[in-house]
């Protein structure tokens, strides 16, 4: 027994996903659905504006923990950062103001020095 599949009477290149997509669209990939198309616009265009920094107040040294503390992060992540810049510190370990601020800056942040 063989089976066939029967044949739409839609020309070439029409379907019913494909319907609602504006013009503007034609020359994307149409692997993707449309909501996802206008997803990519706001992520360009977001990614385009700089943000604001914040400021993060800072004393001459700084415990990794309280780095963490500071900037929104898990200390493992500042360890990291630490030794990206070839700084090996725990958790309990303080840095100083120029790494602690070099870190800061890898987030967003401006470090100030407090006295």
């Amino acid at each position: 027994m063989r089976i066939t599949r029967r044949r739409d009477s839609r020309p070439l290149g029409s379907s019913k996903r494909m319907s609602g997509i504006n013009p503007d669209y034609s020359k994307r990939d149409c692997s993707l659905p449309p909501g996802c198309k206008d997803l990519i616009d706001v992520l360009r265009l977001e990614s385009g504006r700089h943000p604001e920094r914040k400021a993060v107040e800072l004393g001459n040294s700084v415990t990794v923990k309280g780095l963490a503390t500071l900037l929104g992060r898990r200390p493992f992540q500042i360890i990291a950062d630490l030794l990206a810049l070839k700084v090996m510190a725990n958790v309990d370990q303080s840095v100083t103001f120029e790494v602690a601020a070099r870190v800061a800056a890898q987030y967003g942040f401006v470090a100030k020095r407090t006295s």
